[in-house]
């Protein structure tokens, strides 16, 4: 004989397996909507690339304007504030990269600057040793180091 406590635990195991089943059902289908989101944008993907490597022979503005005009196709479907920030992320990344390449060229000079002061350095040297042979011209490594220091420390500045 099966007792009603026994009958109620059955019951409620019962529901609780439902309700996980539906639980799971419900992520099944998450996952599927997903997963066909997914499909979407990798077919648009790959055809922005087949786009880009038929623009190759073109010019690059070309390409980056199928890229542009793509990606505006792709946000009529977004809420206009995800809009809004992709667009400022873009400019954002843009004006960061301008500014590391300036750096990178400012640093490109600075360095270019060093070795050129370091070269005219050397070459007032060697045209001085000649013209005033003596004591003078055998300078003990310490003063080199000190005219090398004082000719990095005058271009860059510090």
């Amino acid at each position: 004989e099966v007792d009603a406590a026994e009958v109620a635990r059955l019951a409620a195991e019962d529901a609780e397996k439902q309700k996980k089943l539906q639980t799971l059902m419900k992520e099944l289908t998450d996952l599927q909507e997903e997963n066909v989101l997914l499909a979407k944008q990798v077919e648009l993907i790959e055809k922005k690339i087949k786009q880009i490597k038929g623009a190759r022979g073109k010019d690059q503005v070309d390409a980056l304007t199928l890229i542009e005009n793509d990606l505006e196709v792709e946000n009529d479907e977004k809420p206009p504030e995800v809009v809004e920030l992709r667009r400022q992320v873009r400019q954002k990344q843009r004006e960061l990269q301008a500014l590391r390449k300036r750096w990178w060229d400012e640093k490109q000079d600075s360095r270019k600057a060093t070795r050129q002061a370091m070269t005219t350095k050397d070459k007032d040297k060697q045209e001085e040793k000649p013209t005033s042979p003596g004591p003078e011209s055998d300078q003990p490594a310490s003063s080199k180091f000190q005219e090398i220091k004082t000719a990095v420390a005058s271009s860059s500045g510090t």
